[in-house]
């Protein structure tokens, strides 16, 4: 209880909100649905996964929900959302993948939907906080 705390109170302090919501969606697919979690992590994080597509199938993360390539840990969220999600980027746990292959974009260049997957680093990160290991 006491790791769960100090936990908390870290991520309460570096991270947002909205952050703090995502890592704990994230933490729902660790819990719930754990193959998927390590097809993930031996691929070295979605963001690894997902740049390793080929670019056919890269429309598919965006558009398919049936789409299983384990890239349940992508977040696709409106256009402007990095500065709300930016100290989990810059702490390397998520990256914002690149519009024209994962975004949604009207006439081609006005982007209104980004993509943004968590890193290996990211998933260790959700693994610390949903068995209350203390984090590193």
């Amino acid at each position: 209880m006491r790791a769960y705390k100090a936990n908390l109170g870290l991520l309460n302090a570096r991270y947002g909100e909205v952050e703090r919501r995502l890592l704990e969606s994230f933490g729902t697919t660790y819990r719930e649905d754990p193959e998927t979690w390590e097809r993930v992590r031996r691929e070295g994080g979605a963001a690894a996964m997902a740049l390793r597509l080929p670019q056919a199938e890269q429309h598919h993360v965006m558009y398919d929900p049936t789409f299983t390539q384990g890239l349940a840990l992508v977040a696709v969220l409106p256009f402007g959302q990095e500065f709300l999600l930016s100290y989990l980027i810059r702490d390397g746990h998520l990256v914002h993948l690149p519009s024209p292959e994962f975004g949604l974009q009207l006439g081609g260049y006005i982007t209104i939907l980004e993509a943004y997957a968590l890193t290996d680093t990211g998933m260790l990160l959700v693994e610390q906080v949903v068995q209350g290991e203390p984090l590193t």
